[in-house]
């Protein structure tokens, strides 16, 4: 994984070996970061979020689990 020095990646949060984490990325417990993919820059990922396989995440993104259960 590249992983800039104020990215932070909590036990519990799963990160591929070849992800690339901006700065000040945060990966919560139970979240998720698949093979080749990208997170930039002061973005989140909560628990639940899943960031696919080749997939980029822009900066400044927050992912996380709707707050409102089935919102149809």
């Amino acid at each position: 994984m590249q992983c800039a020095e104020t990215a932070i990646v909590h036990p519990g949060a799963s990160v591929s070996a070849s992800a690339r984490l901006g700065d000040y990325v945060v990966v919560y417990a139970g979240a998720s970061v698949g093979d080749g993919a990208a997170v930039q820059g002061m973005s989140q990922l909560w628990p639940g979020a899943q960031v696919g396989a080749g997939v980029v995440v822009g900066p400044g993104v927050t992912l996380a689990p709707a707050a409102c259960g089935d919102c149809g």
